[in-house]
């Protein structure tokens, strides 16, 4: 199960370092789409918590903490200013 995890963890960090890119920027990676606002509002809501959950699991919470920081760099401050209240 871990190595499902540990998949699926990589497969989101390589996601959000393609797609989570600035909007005002047209061009990702390839022939991807930029992710649009509501997935990104969904993606905020849920990163945090998914890294808190992964607790001891070094590789999973290493992968998370990558699509983390990339958020952090594309959305804090302008676009998620609640992330620290």
């Amino acid at each position: 199960m871990l190595a499902v995890r540990q998949a699926a963890a990589v497969y989101f960090k390589n996601l959000t370092e393609r797609r989570y890119v600035d909007l005002d920027e047209e061009e990702t990676e390839g022939d991807l789409p930029p992710l649009v606002e509501a997935d990104r509002v969904q993606l905020r809501g849920a990163i945090v918590a998914a890294v808190m959950a992964c607790g001891a699991q070094a590789g999973l919470r290493e992968q998370l903490l990558c699509a983390f920081a990339r958020t952090l760099r594309q959305d804090w401050p302008k676009r998620w200013p609640a992330l620290l209240e």
